[in-house]
């Protein structure tokens, strides 16, 4: 079964279900990069499809970045990420290139386009297990940051059934690594710890991978130039609030 999803969003306005970030600020008359984020469910046979506007030539960088399953825990299953042109009738994807592979936060398809009207969408493998969270993140141009690589310290606390997480910028592609120090008190075993990127609002953090930490554990994932976000969530164990300490290295 096919069905659209049409979301255009304009240069430096935000538009609900994607997520526009210029890195120079709007009325400058110039912007250099911009980045998109499109969410939504799939299940399997299903074709989701996500329009853009491209106002005028940049290089393109896509990835389909995540998918979870209803509990929000990444799914490692391939899915078809198609990137074209949309079709006079306003649904079809006409595709121009296309790869299959699980969700990644490193881009899948980089291209130079001309401005324009285009689309992105995913295709079910069959290997689907069921309807799942999914999210495709479109960068235009070259994200630059004032920002520098190094470690960031994160300290905060999660409550059973809940999550937190905070942003951080990646300067440069390299591998983003998660230290988990400590987490408190002493009879809980784990918690769930993932790299994403955040949605439209800033809010949320859509996992492309994630880890069951224990005390003193670390995990990596390689990342291109861009703003990611580091998550904290229950495994479904917890019963208080739990505290933590993470150090995330970032390029």
């Amino acid at each position: 079964m096919r069905f659209r999803s049409l979301i255009v969003c304009a240069a430096v306005l935000t538009a609900a279900g994607c997520n526009n970030t210029p890195t120079t600020p709007s009325g400058s008359g110039t912007r250099t990069s911009a980045t998109l984020v499109f969410a939504g469910t799939i299940a399997p046979g299903e074709t989701p499809v996500h329009s853009f506007g491209l106002p005028g030539a940049l290089p393109l960088h896509m990835n389909f970045g995540s998918l979870t399953n209803s509990a929000g825990l990444p799914l490692g299953t391939p899915l078809t990420l198609r990137f074209g042109i949309l079709a006079a009738n306003g649904i079809d994807c006409n595709q121009l290139s296309a790869v299959t592979g699980p969700a990644a936060l490193q881009s899948q398809i980089n291209v130079s386009a001309s401005g324009g009207t285009y689309c992105v969408s995913l295709l079910d493998t069959g290997a689907l297990p069921g309807t799942s969270n999914y999210a495709i993140r479109v960068t235009e141009g070259t994200p630059t940051f004032t920002t520098e690589a190094g470690t960031l310290d994160y300290s905060s606390s999660v409550e059973p059934g809940g999550f937190t997480a905070r942003s951080l910028d990646a300067t440069a592609g390299g591998t983003v690594t998660v230290f988990v120090d400590a987490f408190a008190p002493a009879s809980v075993p784990s918690l769930g710890v993932g790299i994403g990127f955040q949605r439209n609002d800033g809010s949320g953090c859509e996992l492309s991978v994630a880890a069951t930490a224990t005390r003193g554990s670390q995990f990596s994932g390689p990342v291109d130039a861009g703003r990611y976000c580091v998550k904290v969530f229950d495994l479904g164990t917890l019963t208080g609030t739990t505290t933590f300490s993470l150090r995330i290295v970032h390029p």
